[in-house]
Formats: structure tokens, sequence, C-alpha cells
């Protein structure tokens, strides 16, 4: 990586931290779409994607699923399904701590 880009070394778990992140997040769209689509990547060895597909039909993998389904559609405090979290706090949760700070509705 630093091939090609250039940062001060100060700023190295920043930079390693974000592209772990955003690696992991590829990876995951990238098995979310063969499972869904059918389209394994060519990294996956077929003993492994053996492996893949019985753990994608196993009740642990459904029974996760199932939950991440509901928690996503999940309505908060009578607001609504959100599509923009902020993360893993709630965009409700950011608007009552932003009102406590600064005494007023930020809409």
């Amino acid at each position: 990586m630093q091939k090609y880009f250039y940062w001060r070394p100060e700023h190295d778990c920043q930079i390693r931290r974000n592209f772990e992140i955003r690696g992991a997040k590829q990876l995951k769209n990238m098995f979310c779409y063969a499972r869904k689509k059918g389209k394994i990547p060519k990294f996956i060895s077929p003993d492994n994607l053996e492996k893949l597909k019985k753990y994608w039909e196993s009740e642990d993998f459904k029974k996760r699923s199932a939950t991440g389904k509901t928690n996503r559609r999940s309505d908060v405090d009578g607001v609504g399904p959100s599509l923009h979290t902020c993360g893993v706090i709630p965009m409700t949760e950011w608007r009552r701590r932003f009102v406590r700070i600064s005494f007023g509705p930020i809409f």
C-alpha cells in the first residue's frame, strides 16, 4: 500500500485500521453476492466453497440472518426504520445526545 501512497508514520495505525475495515466490508459484500447470486469469486477453492455452502444452509446461519434482518427493520421510538444509522449508534440516539448538549432541538 505504501508503494503508491505516502503518509506520516504517526498515522500508520489509523490508516491500517481503515484499510482493514474497508477490506472486511468488501469481503463481506463479495460473500453475500456469492451466496445470493451463485457467482463464486475465483479465489475460493472448491473445498472451501462446499464448507461455505454447508454453513449458509445451517440453522445457526439462518437464525443470525433472520436476527439481522429484524434488527435492520426495527422501529426506534416510533420514528420508523432508518437506512442511515451512523454506525452502531442510531440517528435517533445522536439526535437525543445533540439536544442534551445544545439545549435545543436540531430540527
